[in-house]
């Protein structure tokens, strides 16, 4: 104990400006949005990297559940492509109607290396960014439905709002829907 009082005593003065140089740090990311979105750019990009390792190692030790959610996908995805082929062989000419294949958006596959589902603000980070063509507001799904939509976007990864995020939109418009109840 004598010693942190000592410690304390002999950097006193840097400690104190240690204290106020963070104070004054969290203000600027606070209350300047040009300096905050250029923060989160930036540690997206660091944390990114962090994550991408841990989601490595973590996606290795999930080979067995991940290869039989594919495989159940797989069936279901040929199932209906069965009932399809199917029921354009029983038709005696074959029309082609091309506003049923013009294609309105595009699909890109990302992996998931990092999710937030037990708080308040859940976000998820995917490995894909600006490089793929990932922008903000776009639309994230999985093969279940809504993961969420682009929050923010660096070169290499990018930051998903969870519909589990407390300020997501989409809850509110599933639920004040008519489609759904």
């Amino acid at each position: 104990m004598q010693q942190l009082i000592f410690f304390i005593q002999r950097f006193k003065y840097f400690l104190f400006f240690i204290l106020l140089e963070s104070i004054a740090f969290s203000l600027i990311l606070t209350n300047l949005n040009f300096q905050k979105s250029k923060f989160v750019n930036s540690t997206n990009s660091i944390v990114g990297g962090i994550y991408t390792q841990k989601s490595k190692i973590t996606s290795y030790f999930n080979l067995k559940s991940e290869n039989e959610l594919l495989a159940a996908e797989n069936a279901r995805l040929r199932n209906e492509l069965q009932k399809k082929v199917f029921a354009t062989q029983i038709k005696d000419s074959t029309i082609v109607d091309t506003v049923r294949y013009f294609q309105k958006f595009s699909f890109t596959s990302g992996k998931i290396i990092n999710n937030n589902y037990n708080k308040e603000f859940n976000f998820l980070t995917l490995d894909i960014g600006k490089n793929q063509g990932i922008e903000k507001e776009m639309a994230v799904i999985n093969s279940l439905g809504i993961v969420g939509i682009i929050d923010n976007t660096s070169d290499k990864y990018a930051r998903v709002q969870s519909v589990l995020n407390k300020n997501s939109k989409i809850n509110a418009r599933l639920r004040n829907s008519n489609y759904f109840g």
